[in-house]
């Protein structure tokens, strides 16, 4: 996956965190580790 959608997605998903997004914030966090 591109570089810059890694970042924009852990972005997203930190500012979401901490409203309904932290499932998404684990699985951003895991994909930028394997990314």
């Amino acid at each position: 996956m591109p570089s810059s959608a890694s970042a924009r997605a852990y972005l997203e998903g930190f500012k979401h965190v901490r409203g309904f997004g932290l499932d998404y914030y684990l699985n951003t966090a895991v994909a930028r580790i394997l990314a």
